[in-house]
This record gives structure tokens, C-alpha cells and sequence, in this order.
């Protein structure tokens, strides 16, 4: 199902991939990969305020043991910007959150 949800994504199909990350959080509400996917698709549907709610909340938890919110969310900005997505929402996360921006970003 995720898989699905981010392929919509990458396609910037955000309202169809916000669905299937929702349906996967009312199976485990507890996925926070499903909710940082949320949230940017919320970012990219131009509903910041639910964007930056999801990100503030959950920035300083562990995803996995390899993984934390604040890394997976650098890294899919990362993919976002190589991707051609609009880096507007990107900057303003940036600035809110007082993320520095990783270096794959940047170049």
C-alpha cells in the first residue's frame, strides 16, 4: 500500500497518495513514515498548516533504528528538489523548522 501511496507521490498526484497514507495509518496509526508522507503531501497540496503540524510534532522520533523523522524528511526534500517538485514549501519548512539544509540539497 505505501508503495502505491509514494509512487502517487512522485507523480504529484498528492490527493490520491494522501489516501493511501491515511488508510495505512488507520491499520497503524503508529507509522511515522506514513506520517511524514502525510505531511508532504500536505505541504505539496498547499495545506502548510497540517504540514508543519506533522513535521513539528514528530521531528525528533525515531522511525526505525536507522532512521529519525528529521533525517527522513531532509532526505526525501533531497529527492524532492533533484525531482523538479516546487522548492517553495521546501524553504519555507527550512526556515520554520530551523533545518539546516543537507547537502545534497543545496548543490
Amino acid at each position: 500500500m505505501t508503495e502505491i501511496a509514494w509512487h502517487l507521490l512522485e507523480n504529484k498526484k498528492y490527493g490520491l497518495a494522501l489516501d493511501y497514507f491515511q488508510r495505512r495509518l488507520a491499520l497503524d496509526p503508529k507509522d511515522l513514515m506514513s506520517t511524514c508522507n502525510s505531511a508532504h503531501c500536505y505541504l505539496f497540496m498547499n495545506d502548510y498548516e497540517k504540514a508543519i503540524r506533522l513535521y513539528k510534532d514528530n521531528l525528533d522520533k525515531r522511525i526505525d533504528d536507522t532512521h529519525t523523522f528529521k533525517q527522513v524528511i531532509l532526505d526525501d526534500f533531497v529527492f524532492f528538489k533533484s525531482s523538479g517538485f516546487d522548492t517553495a514549501p521546501m524553504e519555507k519548512v527550512f526556515a520554520d523548522l530551523k533545518l539546516e539544509k543537507p547537502k545534497g540539497y543545496t548543490n
